[in-house]
């Protein structure tokens, strides 16, 4: 496991994390991207 800064460069691969595991089982709980217009205000 690597730890990585958050960045756009991440965008695909979170979106992805997030609707795999949905938000009921969203770990941690700051990856959550609900009540953000976007992944720029997000990060």
């Amino acid at each position: 496991m690597e730890f990585v800064r958050p960045s756009i460069e991440w965008e695909k691969e979170h979106r992805e994390y997030v609707e795999e595991w949905g938000p009921a089982r969203m770990v941690p709980s700051s990856f959550d991207l609900a009540g953000f217009e976007s992944y720029e205000m997000y990060l």
